[in-house]
């Protein structure tokens, strides 16, 4: 029998990013030498999922029902880097 949850999922769209280009990795353990605050929005501001970057320097993945257009914010305070995309299935 199918599960539900699986069901679900193969009709939801999701995004990942990585970003340990900007974090940085220390060059002897290869994880993230910071983790970053970030938030995924919709394209009416409303905030899909928060968190921070991982060892890796990747955030957790954002599901949507539907393919949208998604922003990803990343700082706090002095500065913020934007990003925006389409969600792959």
């Amino acid at each position: 029998m199918p599960v539900a949850g699986i069901l679900n999922m193969a009709q939801a769209f999701s995004q990942q990013v990585d970003l340990s280009d900007f974090i940085g990795m220390h060059p002897e353990s290869g994880q993230a030498v910071d983790s970053l605050p970030y938030e995924f929005r919709d394209a009416n501001g409303c905030i899909l999922q928060q968190g921070h970057t991982n060892e890796s320097g990747d955030t957790q993945r954002v599901m949507t029902e539907k393919q949208e257009q998604i922003v990803l914010y990343v700082g706090t305070g002095d500065w913020k880097l934007a990003m925006d995309g389409k969600h792959d299935l």
